[in-house]
């Protein structure tokens, strides 16, 4: 299967994605179909993805989420596949995944939905391949034959590899993907388990003091300048029983993104508080751009490449995988 590089920028722009730590349990919270009593808050329940949390953490700690009438409780979620039935099981009410994850959800009939686009990043050395200086990688094509983990199968990191190396003119089938957990990923490439790791921050920074490891290349740079990678779902049945409680959220988030655009210092100041980097580390982070919208036309590209990837056994709709209210043209 070949993909035009026409339709490469328009894909990446779709792909949303997430690698996310174990989560532990929550107790349950009901529907508010009703809503709270006047000058109540409505609780909820948000998972976040390992990476990227600082607008989330700004929302929660700038009073945000509160402005808007939600008592949120944050927890670290789970990989996709654990994450999204906590949402069908309204275990919790709003958690951090991608488009590629959602897409793959709803084609195995999973009655789930992206409420909310989040990080929106930009080209540039933070993330992407990594591998070892003495493993002859100068290519993505040269990745053909060798071992390169993801921190979830099947979602944008390996699209965006697999879309890349294609490009480059490697053949994908000769690729062997792993997946493993971020926190994992550098010991695995620094001890030869693996000969490429694709990174999202902070990872590369700490990939960057070892000197026996370099970047390959972004494959979201080498495919388009500004790509949404991570968003927020929910389930269909809180979606239909509880607008009120979806806008509020999707409102609180929307401030919190535009701070969080304007104010890196304070994205700092959140990796110092819940992060183990250094603050050199920490210093030198290059924060992502972050973004409310979901691109239709994209979305829809994505789909369709998921498909003649087959990664997909049925093509799904749009109106299926995001919330109108988020989708642009």
């Amino acid at each position: 299967m070949r993909i035009s590089r026409k339709i490469l920028p328009v894909l990446a722009a779709a792909l949303l994605t997430v690698s996310l730590a174990a989560c532990a349990g929550s107790e349950a919270a009901p529907d508010n179909d009703a809503g709270p009593a006047e000058g109540e808050l409505t609780k909820v329940t948000v998972l976040m993805a390992p990476v990227h949390q600082e607008p989330t953490r700004i929302a929660l700690e700038n009073g945000f989420f509160e402005k808007h009438g939600l008592d949120v409780t944050l927890e670290v979620g789970g990989s996709a596949d654990a994450q999204l039935p906590r949402l069908i099981k309204n275990e919790a009410q709003f958690g951090a995944t991608g488009s590629v994850s959602v897409i793959s959800a709803v084609s195995k009939g999973l009655p789930v939905k992206l409420v909310l686009n989040d990080v929106a990043s930009v080209a540039g050395p933070e993330d992407g391949v990594w591998v070892r200086k003495d493993a002859q990688v100068k290519t993505m094509s040269d990745l053909e034959g060798k071992t390169v983990a993801v921190n979830s199968l099947g979602n944008t990191n390996q699209i965006q590899l697999m879309a890349s190396i294609q490009e480059d003119g490697g053949d994908v089938d000769a690729v062997k993907f792993i997946e493993v957990e971020y926190a994992a990923m550098l010991k695995s490439l620094e001890n030869g388990t693996i000969d490429a790791a694709y990174f999202v921050m902070p990872y590369p920074q700490l990939a960057a003091e070892n000197p026996d490891l370099e970047a390959l290349e972004d494959p979201n740079s080498a495919i388009i300048d500004g790509t949404a990678t991570l968003g927020y779902a929910s389930s269909n049945e809180f979606i239909e029983n509880n607008p009120e409680t979806v806008k509020a959220f999707q409102d609180a988030m929307a401030e919190a993104i535009e701070y969080s655009n304007d104010n890196p210092e304070a994205q700092r100041e959140m990796a110092r508080k819940y992060t183990k980097l250094t603050s050199e580390q920490i210093d030198s982070l290059k924060f992502d751009l972050y973004s409310v919208e979901v691109s239709e036309k994209a979305t829809e590209l994505a789909i369709d490449i998921m498909f003649e990837f087959e990664l997909i056994k049925e093509k799904v709709g749009i109106h299926d995988v995001v919330i109108d209210s988020i989708l642009i043209p």
